[in-house]
């Protein structure tokens, strides 16, 4: 039984070319909160694009994570600048934080299978969409 405990690390701006050299051929990770499966390396790429297209001055702690029998499990903190339109909203430039957990299956050392949580309504609140949604 492999397991790692209390790794941390800060990441900043993302490098889109490591999403696809992270994840096996046929992966499939789930974004919870969207609702969507996003399947193989290109579909995964988008999806990071997209996310990653919607904020500046991103900044991804690694809080904790933890390796053991093929599955790796994070929690995560992501902090950046709202400056690009997200879920139809438009750019607001405030800061916000997402706290996330991911869940993936590795093979071969790559993620094959996966699970990311965070909380949407938390997000939404923080660039201002939830008081729209309130005076709707």
């Amino acid at each position: 039984m492999k397991e790692k405990k209390g790794f941390e690390m800060v990441v900043r701006y993302p490098d889109l070319d490591k999403v696809p050299a992270s994840v096996t051929d046929d992966a499939e990770i789930e974004v919870i909160p969207l609702g969507r499966t996003y399947h193989g390396k290109e579909e995964l790429r988008e999806y990071a694009e997209w996310f990653f297209g919607s904020l500046s001055d991103i900044e991804i702690e690694v809080i904790d994570t933890t390796v053991s029998k093929g599955v790796m499990v994070s929690e995560i903190m992501v902090r950046a600048t709202h400056t690009g339109p997200f879920l139809g909203y438009a750019p607001t430039g405030k800061r916000i934080e997402i706290r996330a957990c991911r869940v993936f299956t590795l093979r071969d050392g790559l993620v094959h299978h996966g699970r990311i949580y965070y909380d949407l309504a938390t997000v939404l609140r923080q660039i201002g969409a939830m008081e729209e949604l309130k005076a709707a």
